[in-house]
């Protein structure tokens, strides 16, 4: 399937974070991802959108080196991903699973704190630098009231921003999201993505996020990403995707389209 992306001008969009060009990759002889190509804009949020068992999750292991592919490149801040040092790859990219490790007996302080690991190692100290910037990580996220409890007693959000703010005390300047508004209800779906909104526009950080939720991303997402069938479909602006013709192409279902009553944004809905 070819993409349908409208390119934008040179001018407008930002230097690539990551540049992935003709990336290949199959498992037990099925193809998941299928000459995917694209540029994942520094400094803003993009959005990964595509339909179950399109690769979007695997797309996201690939860039974060959890997952080699078969062919193709992809490019961190201009140099071959496997060029990378681990330790130096560890200290720029951070990396947010569906299933987030357990996390039993460790409180929020703590697991903030492991965070803080590329930069001293495992026989290194925990320096006054790791601690300003894991306490730096939970005063920017709003876990600071709740940083001596238990992370397995927090509710679902509370416990989202908890791994938020270890990959933010990882000093990371991009951060790799997958479906982290899962099982939360709304309200605490637009807190999250508000807080990753503010650590694109005010920390000038870069993130990827895979979503499910298209006018979710449309509200909170600068540039979107659609797969579907392990080919990229379209990447652009919101203004680019979110049409009606564009998303049943995608989604494989008429859609409809229409500005929001209050803020004119655009919102999609199945027909």
């Amino acid at each position: 399937m070819p993409s349908l992306a409208v390119a934008a001008s040179p001018r407008t969009r930002p230097a690539p974070a990551f540049a992935v060009r003709d990336l290949r990759l199959a498992i037990g002889g099925r193809t998941i991802l299928d000459g995917v190509g694209f540029d994942l804009p520094a400094g803003q949020v993009t959005g990964i959108l595509g339909p179950n068992g399109s690769g979007k999750s695997t797309l996201l292991k690939v860039l974060a080196r959890q997952m080699p592919a078969d062919g193709g490149s992809v490019l961190f801040e201009g140099r071959i991903l496997e060029g990378w040092r681990s330790r130096d790859f560890a200290r720029r990219v951070g990396y947010l699973p569906q299933q987030l490790a357990p996390a039993a007996g460790l409180t929020v302080s703590e697991l903030v704190a492991l965070g803080r690991y590329p930069w001293h190692g495992a026989l290194g100290r925990f320096s006054a630098t790791d601690a300003e910037k894991a306490e730096a990580a939970r005063r920017i996220t709003g876990v600071e009231r709740f940083a001596d409890r238990l992370v397995d007693q927090l509710s679902g959000g509370e416990r989202q921003r908890v791994w938020i703010a270890m990959l933010i005390a990882q000093d990371a300047a991009c951060l790799l999201l997958d479906e982290p508004i899962s099982a939360l209800d709304v309200a605490v779906q637009i807190e999250v993505l508000d807080l990753v909104r503010r650590l694109a526009r005010e920390d000038g950080r870069t993130v990827a996020v895979v979503l499910h939720d298209i006018n979710m991303a449309a509200r909170f997402c600068d540039h979107l990403v659609a797969l579907r069938g392990g080919r990229l479909v379209a990447d652009g602006s919101v203004d680019d995707l979110v049409r009606a013709d564009l998303l049943e192409s995608i989604y494989a279902h008429p859609m409809t389209v229409i500005p929001h009553p209050e803020t004119g944004q655009r919102i999609a809905f199945p027909r």
